[in-house]
């Protein structure tokens, strides 16, 4: 999916997601997890990180940040179309890492800024993550939600929270981001994708009734 900046908070937002979720506001909090276990899990990330030289962006849930303008009427730039992935199960790092194995390959993907977002502490997800940080694949995102137990509300507070941060950094070359595409973390990327949505970005430069285009279909694999 790929939105633009605009002047409402993802909260207040419809997305066209896989499970047509309409986003509402979320109250924000600490997230509720085992002490021992978080701590395990933040020492085990910390230390893969100073090994690698590198450092995670932590960020909250972000519910009333407001998006920059719209870029209506501004050409594509990669450099301002931000990339984010989000994992929903800290568990599948298989998974992950043959996303980010597929999104390598896809033509001018250096020329954009991938961030990595998760929202519960696993000490292999967070070594996978660091260790396509330390190559300068991805910059990792740990967000700090609280714990819900609905999936579709689960991933509609991690999206809208991993969006808000995101719109809110500035890129390597001090850029501020005016638009995201953002993706699962179990996806296998074909090579036109990046141009599917510059395509896409073209229709809704052009019709301010449209907030995003999405690519998601069930249907998209023979195999499927």
């Amino acid at each position: 999916m790929v939105a633009r900046g605009g002047a409402l908070p993802l909260s207040d937002t419809d997305l066209h997601l896989k499970d047509h979720i309409k986003l509402r506001d979320a109250s924000a909090g600490a997230a509720d997890r085992s002490a021992d276990a978080a701590a395990s899990d933040t020492a085990s990330s910390a230390a893969a990180e100073a090994a690698a030289g590198t450092s995670t962006a932590t960020a909250g849930t972000g519910g009333g940040k407001a998006w920059p303008r719209r870029p209506t009427g501004r050409p594509w730039d990669a450099a301002k179309t931000a990339i984010l992935i989000t994992v929903m199960d800290p568990d599948d790092t298989q998974a992950l890492k043959a996303t980010l194995e597929s999104l390598e390959k896809v033509p001018k993907i250096r020329e954009h800024e991938v961030f990595v977002s998760q929202d519960v502490p696993n000490s292999r997800l967070n070594s996978l993550i660091v260790k396509y940080q330390a190559k300068g694949a991805v910059v990792h995102v740990m967000l700090n939600l609280p714990k819900e137990d609905k999936a579709l509300l689960r991933e509609a507070r991690h999206v809208r929270a991993g969006v808000n941060h995101v719109f809110g950094l500035k890129g390597k070359n001090g850029q501020d981001f005016e638009r995201i595409i953002v993706f699962d973390h179990d996806l296998e990327f074909s090579p036109s994708v990046l141009g599917f949505y510059e395509t896409c970005n073209a229709v809704l430069d052009k019709d301010p009734s449209l907030f995003a285009a999405s690519a998601w279909n069930e249907l998209g694999l023979p195999q499927v």
